[in-house]
């Protein structure tokens, strides 16, 4: 985690260098926090009844692991295959090496979240580890060194889910209010980082800025928006998602993710969660994405329910097999659907509740834990 990234050319390094006084001015120039009141995309507990007792709840809080500053993941595909659908077994070692101590702490973060939600909102113990966990990472500028475009691609999981985390319990009024600040600055600030890296992108016309990458970015930058009350970032976020709706095309596909063959059906699972969430705490905050682009994110819902358990549509139209889920032989595994419970939710069918009775309780770190939790306040 803590290698050095690859030796840089002269004009690299001035390149570099010009980059980090960019994001020194960023930083000392970004947006207040809570210029805006903006509204979460699920209901955020209400306040803690009586008088909270000194040191109440806290051993049942550990000691977070130590804080990862630098993040330099790499693609687990083969870079010779121009599709990025098969995994080198050495590049897929080396990737999971790195991204799994992240996604470790990230999960407890969200457990902790979780818990304080399941507990009404009274045991503010649950609301305290979550922010200590993520203040301590903050105070060590953890994930604020992002050395290679991947780091920056996983960034959109990871800050939206920190974001959704901290959303549930943010409004507790026994958190420290300075530790609530070094946390909301912190995920701010990577926030920034990830939109100015994609809008190079875009200047270069690399197809991440416009496919499944960009919406996770979107999505990441768009939930601490509304997390620190900074209404541009959620705006930015939206916008990439319109990106993901203009491209929808007429039966619920997306060009971009049908290129990478025998994956192409799990792309379009990996693309519609960040899309439904931004379209979720759009329409929270005033913005109807659901209708826009002819309604097309519903024909992606739609392309996408219709593949749980039969993929014969993608393959004739990539002419690759589909790849199975390696944790599910019944469908669409429960860890990819947590975005289906707002969706479902707000527009109710007798086949999202099919697969949703199959397959709950929905959990997905990236998108705030237990969706089903979130969504209907209950477990399962």
């Amino acid at each position: 985690m803590t290698s050095r990234p690859f030796p840089l050319s002269g004009a690299s390094r001035i390149q570099r260098l010009a980059c980090g006084l960019l994001s020194a001015v960023m930083l000392v120039t970004a947006p207040p926090l809570h210029a805006q009141a903006l509204r979460s995309p699920f209901a955020i507990p209400a306040a803690p009844k009586g008088q909270k007792k000194a040191g109440e709840g806290r051993d049942r809080c550990e000691a977070p692991p130590a804080p990862i500053r630098t993040l330099a993941t790499t693609s687990m595909y083969d870079p010779s295959d121009p599709t990025h659908s098969k995994k080198d077994p050495k590049a897929n070692a080396r990737y999971q090496a790195a991204i799994q101590p992240v996604r470790d702490y990230a999960k407890d973060v969200t457990k902790f979240a979780n818990n304080y939600v399941r507990s009404g909102a009274q045991k503010t113990a649950f609301a305290e580890c979550t922010l200590d966990w993520l203040a301590t990472w903050a105070q060590a500028g953890g994930l604020t060194d992002l050395r290679t475009p991947q780091a920056i691609f996983n960034m959109g999981q990871l800050v939206g889910g920190f974001a959704m985390a901290y959303l549930q319990v943010r409004d507790n009024p026994y958190l420290d209010p300075a530790k609530k600040q070094v946390v909301e600055q912190w995920m701010q600030n990577i926030a920034l980082q990830m939109r100015d890296s994609v809008r190079a992108d875009e200047v270069r016309g690399k197809n991440s800025s416009r496919a499944n990458h960009r919406y996770w970015s979107g999505y990441g930058v768009g939930m601490v928006g509304v997390a620190v009350g900074n209404r541009n970032l959620l705006e930015w976020g939206l916008n990439s998602a319109r990106i993901g709706l203009s491209e929808i095309q007429p039966d619920g596909t997306l060009p971009r993710e049908l290129r990478r063959a025998s994956r192409s059906r799990d792309y379009h699972i990996f693309s519609v969660a960040p899309l439904v969430m931004l379209a979720e705490v759009g329409l929270t905050n005033g913005v109807n994405l659901y209708a826009e682009q002819g309604g097309s994110l519903h024909r992606l819902v739609k392309r996408i329910l219709d593949s749980n358990k039969d993929a014969s549509y993608f393959e004739r139209l990539t002419g690759y097999k589909q790849q199975p889920y390696p944790d599910s032989d019944d469908g669409i595994p429960s860890s990819r659907l947590g975005w289906l419970e707002p969706y479902a939710a707000r527009f109710p069918s007798e086949e999202s509740k099919a697969i949703l009775r199959a397959k709950r309780p929905v959990s997905s770190t990236a998108l705030g834990g237990n969706m089903t939790l979130l969504y209907t306040g209950k477990d399962d």
